[in-house]
Order: C-alpha cells, then structure tokens, then sequence
C-alpha cells in the first residue's frame, strides 16, 4: 500500500475552561490514502468540524486549539509548522469545501476574481493564463457558461452552483487532499448526486484523498470507501464503508443507522375527506431588471391546486427553484399571490387586505427552516413564543405560561424560557420555533424544510415530536422537503412540483411505488444511497 497523504495520530483538541468537556477532540487518530474517500460521520459536537479545521490551521486559537498529537502531512507535521507555512501549504496542497457557500464566499468580489486569488497567491501564471484555467475549470466542474459564471456574484448564482464554483476553488491549485465539510447538507436531491457524482469523478480523475464529512449515511452509501464514526470527539468506530454500513458493531452508530427514515412509505390513518384548505390556481411571477435593460419575468409559481384535509399531512417536493417556498410563504401571506384562492373554510386568504387578514393569521402558522435566523437573538425565548399570543390580545402573564407549557410539549424544560436563541442546539431551536408556531392554536402548520439540516438522530426526534402533535392536536400539516427519505415516513399525500408547477399528486406510497412524471421518476432516482438497504439492527443501548 502507498504511504497514506494524511495521518493523524493521538490529536487532542482542546476547549476553553468552563466547557462541558475538556477536549472538543480526544485522541483522534486517523489516515486518509491517495484516491481514498474516507467519510466522518456523527451528530454535531461530535468533534468533526474541528478535526477538519485542525488539519488546515483554521481553530480559533487560542481559545480553542490542538494541544496534543501530530498531523502528518508528506512527513511534516502540519501543528508545528508557522502560519506563513501552513498558509502555502494549505493553499497548494490541502484545501477545504465549506458548508455554506454563501457565506465562505466573498459576496462583493465576482465568482471568478476569487478563484483567481487563489492562483495570484500561490502561482507565476499570467492574467491571461489565469483566465483560461479558471474556465477550464469551471467547465470541468460542470457550470454552464463559464464565462457567465466567472463574472457572476455568489448571489447571481443558484444554491448548487455556487456549491460547484467552491468546488472550482478549492481545486485550482490540484490538492493532494481535499476536505469537504458537509457540502450537501442543505441541496437539493438531483444537485446534491451531481456533486457527489463530481467529487468522485474528481477525485479518481486526480487522484486526490477526499475526507468528506457528513450526518447522511445515505451519502455515506453513495461514495464512501472507508468510514469513521466519532460521537463527543472520540472515534467510536472506524472501518470499510460495507462493514460500518452493514454489519455496524458500536451501539452508537446501530443507533444512528436506526434513525435513517426508510424509503418505504408508512402506512397511513385515512384522514377526514372534508377539504381544510383548498388551494386554486395559486400564481406568482417576479419581475426583475427594467430600464435601461430588458424586464425579465420569472414564473415562480404557475395555477397550483391541492386540497388539504383535515388531520393530513401534504408533502410538497421538488428541487430548489421549483416553488415549494413560495408556496408555504404565500400560504402564510407572507408574499402576496399574484392569483388564485386560498380557501380556508369558506375563506379566501389571498383575498384579504392585511388590516382583514389579522384575526385568521393564528389559524395558518410557519415553522421556518432557519430557526437561528427567524428567532430574535435579542429577545428570549419566552417572550418570542408569546409573542403572537399578545399580538392577537392574550393577556402577557396568559401567554407566559402558555410559552413555558408549550416549551415542556417540544421537550424542553420550562425554565428554557429565560434563555436566549444562541444558547441552544440547532434541534432545540427547531422545537423552539414549533412551539412558538403552536402558540397561536393553528389549524394548519406550515413546515418549510424544518429538519434539512438536523442529525439524523435529532432529526428523528423532531419528525416524532411533529407526529405526536399532529395526533395530539389534530392539525393539518403542509411539509415542504427536498428529503424523500423524510417525505415517505412523514406525508399522507405528496405533490411533486418542478417549475413552478405540480406535475405530479396522490397518496405517498403510490407515488414511490409507481411515479407516473419522468421528473419524479428523477427525483426518486437521485436519492443518495437508494440501492443501500439499511439494514435491521436489534435494538441496542447507545454508547
């Protein structure tokens, strides 16, 4: 075997004092060969991240920082090396893809001057040489019209797009070793194969050691060749990607496999066959440029009908851009449809001034996919979830304990209430922002991707939370997913919507079992890992 690119032997990470442990990672140690896809996997905190930030000398130092071990990189030991150093190296030679490229890129610089500095910095090529290897590039990662692409900003592109111009970056300079952090958590199921097909075409192309890191076993599936499992910065299991997969022997990854949603559909309580809200002809078209250039219309959403019934859950699928959003916000008026009805038992939301609209608002409520970006962080959380309440004219003391009983219904302790947004996970403030939807007694709970971003074990628990509540309250529930896996154990009917339009609706398990459109046969085929099937694991305490 070939000598491996990176290896990490006994590596501590250490974190401030007054933490809830002393090590963020504790004597972590780990390879990663030439042309190997190692995938590390766990929930958050477990320590992933900040192996990955470690490795190319991004900690925040030094209140957090590698006190123990080595990381060895062609010999050197990439810890004791100097900042202007590891700045070359990790420029030339290592390179990451972060999770969020909206905000890893520079938002007032064009996608190609950024990618240009890369090659400014740690090349002698000149700007014409430059210009032609970032298009090549660009075209090698599969961006159309790469010198569109190249003058665009990151906000001209779209979510997968800009996903691929990282990808383009942290490529230019041909790394021995590329670290992608999550860099599919939060895309669309088609997007998300095409980037996981292009790593892997990538990779065998340059031969590159890709650690990939990840909460989706179904991506794991997808392109792992060998898995390691970290659960509160310890390795629990490391192994072949078949072995881990399929024959997990640690009680905490059986319990993360466990928590998977399946493919197979649930089988599902008949609802009530009288129609909640009926949607028709639902239509929103943006406008955008004018003078002096050309007006250019985007159809967002094109004469949408469903019927929502009471005590049903309605998935809305799709890629993004196909109008799934639009459609929760213009459901919650939120955004103002440009046609169609909203009847709401007899009544015509869309139709309604805001001054009219006011006492219907609580019936119809929204449960964001951000919760840190739709909660106050100035407020706590207490008078966020009371909020409405005193809004609609409950008295404030009425509404306090109502917050604090709602906060116990998501399973939270009542005196979470003083708090404020940051000091909660993300899984917690997911449950916040229920509860605070909850407040307002609705009758239809609008749900915009609410666990796209969540641990599989966190995002269990929330799908569960959402089901209890369901029966519990009997609410009518429209979930908006890019996660087919979730839309076949959460969903009782499911609509498939590709631009703008539903092309295609009926119950959830004849959809799966036999779709009828080429889009959502598409869809179904793209879902990472579909040909795993997961295996049946006994019940087993986690570790």
């Amino acid at each position: 075997m070939s000598a491996p690119l990176i290896d990490i032997r006994g590596l501590h990470v250490s974190l401030p004092p007054g933490s809830d442990r002393p090590y963020a990672v504790e004597n972590l140690s780990m390879t990663l060969a030439p042309g190997e896809i190692v995938c590390v996997v766990g929930e958050s905190g477990s320590g992933k991240s900040l192996t990955a930030r470690a490795m190319m000398g991004l900690l925040p130092e030094p209140r957090v920082r590698a006190s123990k071990g080595q990381i060895l990189f062609a010999g050197q030991d990439l810890l004791t090396l100097t900042r202007a150093e590891r700045r070359r190296l990790c420029g030339e030679q290592l390179s990451m893809v972060f999770q969020e490229p909206m905000t890893a890129l520079n938002p007032l610089m064009t996608v190609g001057r950024q990618i240009e500095e890369v090659l400014i910095v740690h090349s002698d090529l000149g700007p014409a040489e430059r210009r032609e290897r970032i298009l090549a590039l660009l075209a090698e990662v599969q961006l159309p019209d790469p010198p569109r692409i190249m003058a665009s900003f990151p906000h001209q592109l779209s979510g997968g797009q800009r996903q691929r111009a990282m990808i383009a970056m942290a490529l230019i300079m041909d790394p021995k070793v590329l670290v992608a952090d999550e860099p599919t958590t939060a895309l669309d199921v088609t997007t998300q194969a095409q980037i996981l097909r292009l790593i892997r075409e990538l990779q065998d192309r340059h031969g590159t050691g890709v650690m990939f890191i990840t909460h989706d076993f179904g991506v794991v599936a997808e392109i792992a060749d060998r898995i390691v499992v970290m659960q509160h910065g310890r390795v629990i299991e490391t192994g072949e990607a078949d072995q881990i997969l399929n024959r997990p022997e640690a009680p905490y990854t059986r319990a993360l496999i466990r928590a998977i949603p399946s493919l197979t559909p649930r089988p599902r309580a008949r609802a009530e066959a009288r129609g909640l809200m009926k949607v028709d002809g639902l239509t929103k078209t943006y406008r955008m440029g004018g003078w002096p250039a050309k007006t250019r219309e985007v159809h967002a959403v094109r004469d949408v009908d469903f019927t929502l019934r009471r005590g049903e859950t309605l998935g809305i699928v799709g890629e993004s851009g196909s109008g799934k959003s639009t459609v929760a916000r213009m459901l919650v008026r939120l955004i103002q449809p440009d046609a169609g009805v909203i009847d709401l038992d007899g009544i015509d939301l869309a139709g309604l001034s805001k001054a009219a609209l006011k006492p219907y608002r609580r019936r119809v409520q929204m449960v964001f996919q951000d919760p840190y970006a739709s909660l106050n962080p100035r407020r706590r959380v207490g008078d966020i979830i009371a909020e409405g309440p005193v809004t609609q004219g409950a008295p404030h003391a009425k509404a306090q304990a109502r917050a604090r009983e709602l906060l116990g219904l998501v399973g939270l302790k009542p005196d979470m209430a003083e708090r404020y947004p940051h000091e909660f996970s993300g899984g917690q403030r997911q449950r916040i922002g229920l509860a605070r939807a909850l407040a307002m007694d609705p009758e239809v709970l609008v749900a915009d991707e609410p666990v796209s971003a969540l641990d599989v074990s966190v995002q269990a628990q929330v799908l569960e939370l959402l089901a209890e509540i369901r029966e519990r309250l009997g609410l009518s529930i429209v979930f908006i997913t890019h996660d087919l896996r979730v839309a076949a154990q959460v969903c009782d009917t499911i609509a498939v919507m590709s631009k703008g339009e539903i092309v295609e609706h009926g119950p959830v398990a004849d959809v799966f079992a036999d779709p009828q459109h080429a889009y959502t046969r598409e869809l179904l085929a793209s879902i990472p890992g579909r040909e795993w099937q997961i295996p049946e694991l006994a019940e087993a305490a986690s570790a």
